[in-house]
């Protein structure tokens, strides 16, 4: 994914009036900041517009090609992305937390719901999935790492 394309759909009001929370997970020596269990499902390699402002086209780690809510998506940095005093951004993933609390969501805007739902097994037999709980929650959250938009930076400005 470009830079300029993933500033222009997913910068400025797109990323939420309070920022992420995200938890950070050391393993193996590495800070592992989102933990999906299923990047395949979850990180997005590209991000097109599509005729509806609501609406974008992704093409997922994992090849598929799907049409989800754009408010659901968000900017994803890698340790790949990071330079010398700043970052770029490449990637995105579906969003599945509520911006302002962290928790994660009950439900998703329909069609990113539906894309999580057709691969329910897979979700469910990941290690730490309990019956009961979302099959899009990933691995835990902290409210105190909240990023505030302001501060996030797409690479373009």
């Amino acid at each position: 994914m470009a830079e300029q394309d993933a500033a222009g759909v997913l910068a400025g009001k797109e990323l939420g009036p309070e920022g992420y929370c995200i938890k950070s997970v050391v393993k193996n020596g590495k800070v592992r900041l989102i933990v999906t269990g299923a990047n395949q499902l979850f990180v997005l390699t590209g991000v097109e517009p599509t005729d509806s402002s609501g609406e974008v086209m992704v093409t997922t780690e994992g090849k598929e090609v799907l049409r989800i809510e754009k408010s659901a998506v968000r900017p994803l940095i890698r340790g790949r992305d990071l330079h010398a005093w700043g970052y770029s951004v490449r990637d995105a993933i579906i969003w599945t937390h509520d911006d302002k609390s962290g928790e994660v969501l009950e439900s998703l805007p329909k069609r990113a719901e539906s894309h999580f739902t057709s691969h329910a097994k897979e979700l469910q037999g990941r290690d730490d999935y309990k019956e009961g709980m979302p099959i899009w929650r990933g691995r835990g959250r902290d409210t105190s790492c909240l990023i505030p938009p302001a501060q996030i930076r797409t690479g373009t400005d």
